[in-house]
């Protein structure tokens, strides 16, 4: 491997050549922080001579080179270019505005000219919206990196804009001085970030930027897991014509799989739930070392494929709509509901490896009906009542269980099943630890954290006591009815977290519920008894509505959920 090392300023790279961010790159990722240092430490604070690192690239043909580090710094010098440009031509400074735009685009040796910085991830928002010299003419569609790269140009230009503000409102100098000053602090900002100094490293070809990346960026920098995994990839698999880059295609269609979903997952957390659903339990920070390992050149083909058709599942855990659902398993989909509103991850790899079997028809329905549902019980007792830790031994529990049934049989994967619901059942919280946290659910109009979860727990409970009714319930329709109602003054004594807990809640179609506003319970249980809804003993056999029955029925509800709506089987 050749290294050639060289001390250069940032206007003799872009002089130099034309740069190209490499497949194997991350999209842009800096945020604010990382601006406000930047602007800081480069333009603000920084001497004559400051220096911002290394910058190390690989040829790529005559004059043209890929980026295998420095590529979000040398996006940003580009960007508060264009912005320093941008507000040079709106003060009036047309020629120094086209000087710096000759350092953003230039013409090559065809004549044809080129954006000195060419990325494809961000295409076509990044060429038309911040490097064009004049208005955008493309409608783009906005995800992570678009919205990243809008934020910092958009930061970059108020500092721009902010260090000319002070000369601008200056009265007591004339129009003349005010602009010769704006000029200086412009050139002066121009000239700051042509003169950074970094060390210009450059590699013979692109399989050696291969290897430096993964070194550098296994070594205290701040890649994530995922990019280091698309490196791999992108390494072992090239491109035999640039027309048809399938690694790239594959890894988008990953891509597009996780970051399009509403919920808040990224490619590192699917990699990770990925790898703990096949293979030995390890931390995020360990992932890439022990999946290079694996993944090795005869591997990466089929593993990339594994990884698209699990990304697919991956996005369907966190957004069960995507997916179409028949009757016969339309209940996985309400499952899968269940455990976002529970807000927990730590069962997902070995719901991957579940629905990963599913999708390959090695496990019946009913069986992964049957796991599944053990699976909500135990998170709705442990997390979402108890709100117990979700400690290593849970995560370590799931990714041995999960691993077992993607390396089992067929015949043994019911074992499998078997043993893992026995473990979930060892560690259900007790009945008086449920109790008392099932008593600190509130709901009222104040108090609305708890809503989903007190809606989800009455649907369950009154879908299990109207089992037998063969009375189909559409749920959407209903409403949480309070019993004694919220604003009537006959309950004020009772205080909120009373009036708002389950035992003085009830499930009421909407248009009953308009009905009973706030009457007093005599009255109200003349209305309940006149439609159709589903009565507990509480209220038909209680002619008054008291603190103590609502305590009363609260417990009762308990140890239904506890011992039978909820039951670990």
């Amino acid at each position: 491997m050749k290294i050639q090392c060289i001390d250069k300023e940032i206007q003799q790279l872009l002089q130099g050549g034309f740069y190209k961010i490499p497949r194997f790159q991350r999209p842009y990722s800096w945020d604010k922080d990382n601006i406000d240092e930047f602007w800081n430490d480069a333009v603000t604070d920084s001497s004559e001579d400051y220096f911002i690192g290394s910058f190390v690239v690989f040829k790529n043909g005559d004059n043209n080179y890929g980026i295998v580090d420095g590529q979000q710094r040398l996006t940003t010098i580009t960007m508060l270019l264009c912005a320093v440009r941008n507000q040079f031509q709106i003060e009036g400074f047309e020629h120094l505005a086209i000087g710096v735009n000759n350092l953003i685009e230039k013409p090559d040796i065809n004549n044809s000219k080129n954006y000195i910085l060419q990325t494809e991830s961000s295409y076509p928002y990044f060429q038309d919206h911040i490097q064009k010299f004049g208005k955008p003419e493309i409608n783009v569609q906005f995800r992570d990196e678009e919205r990243n790269l809008k934020e910092s140009y958009q930061l970059l230009l108020n500092k721009v804009v902010d260090t000319i503000k002070g000369i601008k409102s200056d009265r007591t100098i004339t129009i003349d001085v005010q602009k010769r000053r704006i000029e200086e602090k412009l050139k002066w900002i121009r000239d700051k970030v042509l003169k950074l100094k970094f060390i210009y490293v450059e590699l013979d070809n692109e399989d050696d930027a291969y290897i430096v990346f993964e070194t550098l960026n296994t070594r205290g920098k701040d890649l994530r897991p995922s990019d280091l995994i698309k490196n791999h990839f992108t390494k072992f698999l090239k491109a035999h014509n640039q027309s048809n880059d399938v690694a790239k295609e594959k890894w988008n269609q990953i891509k597009e799989n996780i970051e399009t979903t509403p919920q808040n997952i990224s490619l590192d957390d699917f990699f990770h739930h990925e790898w703990l659903s096949k293979y030995e339990f390890t931390t995020l920070k360990e992932l890439f070392p022990k999946f290079k390992k694996v993944v090795t050149k005869s591997k990466a083909k089929g593993a990339l494929d594994d990884f698209i058709f699990d990304s697919q599942i991956y996005r369907y855990i966190h957004e069960p709509s995507i997916r179409d659902w028949d009757n016969q398993i339309l209940e996985i989909r309400r499952i899968l509901e269940s455990l976002i509103i529970f807000k927990t991850k730590v069962q997902t790899p070995m719901i991957l490896s579940i629905l990963r079997e599913f999708e390959n028809k090695r496990l019946k329905n009913k069986n992964v009906l049957d796991i599944l549902q053990t699976i909500e019980n135990f998170h709705f007792i442990f997390t979402a009542i108890t709100a117990q830790r979700t400690s290593g031994s849970i995560g370590s529990m799931y990714a041995k269980y999960s691993r077992e049934l993607f390396k089992a049989d067929n015949g043994q994967k019911i074992e499998v099943i078997k043993e893992l619901k026995h473990k979930l059942s060892e560690k259900t919280p007790s009945l008086e630890e449920f109790k008392v946290n099932f008593s600190q659910l509130v709901f009222t109009n104040k108090l609305t954290k708890d809503k989903k979860l007190i809606r989800y727990i009455l649907n369950k409970i009154h879908k299990y006591q109207s089992r037998n009714d063969g009375i189909l319930v559409n749920y959407n329709l209903m409403t949480m009815e309070h019993i004694a109602s919220q604003n009537s003054g006959l309950y004020k004594d009772f205080g909120d977290k009373l009036i708002g807990q389950i035992g003085n809640l009830l499930l009421i179609d909407e248009t009953q519920n308009n009905k009973l506003d706030n009457k007093p319970y005599s009255e109200k249980k003349r209305i309940y008894l006149k439609t159709k809804i589903m009565l507990d003993d509480f209220i038909e056999n209680n002619s008054d509505w008291t603190k103590e029955i609502i305590q009363e029925r609260t417990d009762y509800y308990a140890e239904l959920s506890y011992n039978e709506v909820f039951k670990i089987k």
